[in-house]
């Protein structure tokens, strides 16, 4: 078998255990509530029996409850255990999607990520149903997905971009690690905005005082309680104690309710999410790393920073997880209406959130951009995983672009990430400096594969330049900006039309090359929204400007006419071109790239095959 066709039957196999360790799970789950269900019954048993015939067979009703507890708490282990194991079912599923291409509706689709506005992300399908983000992206956490989308729309460095690829390939083999990085993650944990939590550890104290605010807290709650004791066994201190208690309490209270509710209102209902935050931090401090990056992220969870003493970063959490513990323990009726009042509950907790905050709110930032790096690289190494005969592209080093020796982009059989093995179809490319070209103008009839060929290079790029592997044999490429105009729509809110659109997405492109950027830019028939002398005129000087800029791209159209400008440029440009035929009446198309401009042209052949008759000696179609 081919190393693909292995992965699949390893995955394959994974799968099947642990759905039948699920469906085992499933059955001791049934067989627990028939259980429960029959200590309830015994219970009642005993209970009528002690009544009707010996009232001694009471004691065995003490029996049935301690049962029945012992059952509620094993059970709830065993749902607990089934839910991770669900969990694990849905890694495997996942991991075997990606490996049959089968991944569409699998993922988050990263619609909040969308930006129309964007260089690249609408032309390239970077957001939405069955796009990129969707098949590169496996993250479980908020932060998780804001990083994997953070490195697609924009380019890191070459330094960075090859720390990251590190990072993936030792992780895409650290597949158990991966597992229990997914298992952690907990639906709940989507709930966790990093954002709004980073914003409140990092708010000022509302406690300056804390020890004598919680001093005095000790002091009123033992007050009133004193009082209220003395009241109810009767006492005579207890009526004198009680009046002056209650008021000093409830001026205590209405003093500090503010703040203490201010404190704890950015921490209230994130008890799961923070329990599965320190499961994963806990899991990434655990793992032995190798590789540089991964090493260093780990130490600095173990560190914790500056202000935070000796625990970890997992430790330090877990603390914040229990103090959120103790407020969620106020949704309880009882608890909040006859207790937490008594001992200001609310307000030791806020207390003790001031004080976790001044040890770690100056670190929780970097805590959490970590677990969302690692989330973000889980999900490009489970894709290295099940391709392994996608590219680790090799990112050059030095600036390029402007005044600077040209951008390179080459690949070898590079082909569109995301389209099927069976449709996909792969292509060379080679730009930059001699004797490859800047520019390559192609040419080609529609439906030739000219838009398809763009995207592969655009998203090849892209991932390339977040740290990702690339579907390709090989490439090579220094880091750069791209900018496309390949979907362009005109904007009825804006006022703009199709064709003012498109000039301002080329004059974007020229501003790009202008700021001394290294640029690649990929046009789609290029200013075919006006009449052919001035998208000839318009697109010799934008892409003469591109090149001068040392800029690199590609322009594609079906006008013979712009061909001219490849010759135009000399050197610095090449005209390559899709082919078609027709056979038995039908289009055929190999997608196949070759040199040289076009020599026919296929629109009248695309009519007559969807039955438009044509008659040039007439007045036209019928």
């Amino acid at each position: 078998m081919t190393p693909t066709a292995d992965i699949r039957a390893a995955i394959e196999t994974a799968l099947a255990e642990r759905r039948a360790r699920v469906e085992d799970l499933e059955r001791r789950d049934a067989g627990f509530s028939n259980l429960r269900l029959a200590t309830v019954v015994a219970a009642l048993l005993v209970g009528v029996a002690g009544v009707v015939v010996d009232g001694r067979l009471m004691a065995g009703l003490g029996v049935a409850a301690l049962a029945f507890v012992i059952v509620v708490f094993r059970h709830a282990d065993l749902l607990r255990e089934l839910e991770r194991a669900r969990r694990a079912v849905s890694f495997q599923e996942r991991r075997l999607a990606v490996a049959r291409h089968e991944w569409r509706g699998t993922g988050s689709t990263g619609e909040r990520f969308r930006d129309d506005r964007h260089d690249y992300a609408a032309d390239l399908d970077l957001f939405g149903a069955g796009s990129l983000f969707e098949l590169v992206c496996a993250a479980r956490t908020w932060l998780g997905e804001s990083t994997a989308a953070a490195w697609l729309l924009s380019p890191a460095s070459a330094a960075e971009i090859r720390a990251r690829q590190s990072a993936t390939r030792e992780l895409a083999e650290r597949l158990e690690f991966r597992e229990r990085l997914w298992l952690a993650a907990a639906p709940e944990v989507a709930k966790l905005d990093p954002a709004k939590l980073v914003a409140w550890a990092s708010e000022p104290p509302r406690f300056p005082d804390r020890r004598a605010v919680r001093l005095g807290a000790i002091v009123v709650s033992l007050l009133t309680i004193t009082a209220l004791a003395l009241r109810a066994a009767g006492h005579p201190w207890g009526a004198y104690l009680l009046g002056p208690a209650f008021a000093i309490h409830l001026a205590f209270f209405l003093k500090t309710r503010h703040a203490a509710a201010e404190v704890t209102a950015g921490i209230d209902n994130v008890e799961p999410a923070l329990a599965a935050t320190h499961e994963s931090l806990a899991g990434i401090e655990r793992e032995p790393f190798t590789s540089a990056p991964l090493s260093k992220a780990r130490e600095r969870l173990a560190g914790a920073g500056a202000g935070a003493g000796t625990a970890s970063a997992s430790v330090s959490v877990a603390r914040l997880h229990r103090i959120a513990g103790w407020l969620d323990n106020l949704h309880d009726f009882y608890l909040a209406a006859f207790v937490a009042p008594v001992v200001f509950w609310r307000l030791h907790c806020a207390l003790a959130l001031e004080e976790w905050r001044a040890r770690n709110g100056a670190v929780l930032g970097d805590w959490l951009a970590i677990l969302g790096e690692l989330d973000a690289l889980a999900g490009f190494a489970a894709l290295a995983e099940t391709h392994p005969d996608w590219c680790w592209p090799e990112v050059l080093a030095g600036s390029a672009g402007g005044a600077s020796p040209l951008p390179v982009v080459e690949a070898t059989a590079l082909g569109h990430p995301l389209l099927p093995p069976d449709r996909r179809v792969a292509n060379d490319l080679a730009l930059g400096a001699a004797p490859a070209a800047q520019l390559w103008m192609v040419s080609g009839s529609n439906m030739s594969g000219k838009s398809t060929w763009l995207r592969s290079i655009g998203s090849a790029a892209v991932m390339a330049l977040a740290g990702a592997p690339v579907c390709a044999r090989a490439m090579r490429l220094h880091s750069l900006r791209v900018v496309t105009s390949l979907r362009v729509v005109d904007s009825l809110a804006d006022g703009a039309s199709h064709f003012l659109a498109e000039v301002k997405r080329l004059k974007r492109a020229l501003d790009v090359a202008e700021s001394g950027a290294a640029t690649l830019v990929l046009f789609d028939e290029i200013l075919h929204g006006t009449n052919s002398r001035e998208r000839t005129l318009g697109a010799r000087a934008i892409t003469g400007r591109l090149v001068e800029l040392g800029a690199v791209g590609l322009v594609t159209t079906h006008d013979l006419a712009l061909v001219a400008l490849a010759d135009e440029l000399g050197e610095r440009a090449v005209n390559v071109h899709f082919a078609d035929h027709v056979e038995d009446g039908r289009m055929h198309f190999d997608y196949r790239i070759r040199p040289g401009v076009l020599a026919s042209t296929n629109a009248l052949a695309v009519m007559r095959s969807v039955g438009i008759e044509l008659d040039f000696e007439g007045e036209g179609p019928r």
